[in-house]
């Protein structure tokens, strides 16, 4: 005979009766946020369950990010599942919340992008999108006198260089050049700067009469 099984974090799945004979099998129930390796129990000659289930808290994947890093903080090691030789945290438990702008550090020339907070679900995910470190980009445009832009780069970092393209039927390049550099604060300036020089129709039609 086996007494009515307990499990901290858990429970029985139905009690019929407080007492169980030999073989009398009963389905566990975590909490929410724990989990158990084996959710049945039996009772067993020795008068005592078997398996025993332990529900444990469930633990999402430390995330991860390219073009930078997750910082950790004493609070996190003394709470979390981390590894005591870089005393960086593997896992975190359910129901951890980690705010980005404070554990999120991006490389040099990158930012931060997505939700602000990211939570531990019962599933063993993140409960959104975890944040990624993106480039940070020029976000103006460069303009010509007397040639209309037909498309500046959009996607250059900062340090990063391009070329602007443009359309004039009058006007050319004459000096300088229509390449732009990326600068910290996210403005797009010219290396050299063009100079427009329009073309001479004039001896192009006097060849024509000739």
């Amino acid at each position: 005979m086996c007494l009515e099984p307990f499990y901290p974090n858990g429970h029985i799945e139905t009690v019929v009766n407080k007492t169980y004979t030999t073989s009398d099998t009963v389905s566990v129930i975590c909490d929410t946020g724990f989990k158990a390796l084996s959710l049945n129990t039996t009772c067993n000659q020795s008068r005592f369950w078997d398996p025993h289930p332990a529900c444990t808290i469930v633990t999402c994947p430390a995330p991860t990010v390219d073009n930078g890093n997750y910082t950790t903080h004493n609070n996190d090691q003394q709470q979390n599942d981390y590894n005591k030789n870089s005393t960086t945290v593997m896992e975190y438990k359910f129901n951890t919340t980690i705010y980005h702008y404070h554990y999120l550090q991006c490389d040099d020339k990158y930012e931060a992008d997505g939700p602000t907070t990211f939570t531990c679900l019962a599933n063993g995910t993140w409960g959104q999108k975890t944040p990624s470190c993106v480039k940070i980009l020029c976000n103006n445009t460069a303009d010509v006198n007397h040639a209309a832009v037909i498309k500046t780069p959009t996607d250059l970092g900062i340090g990063e260089m391009g070329n602007v393209s443009y359309n004039s039927l009058q006007y050319h390049l004459s000096d300088g050049s229509f390449q732009v550099e990326c600068h910290d604060n996210r403005s797009l300036t010219w290396t050299k700067k063009p100079n427009i020089g329009m073309f001479c129709f004039y001896y192009v039609y006097l060849f024509y009469l000739q």
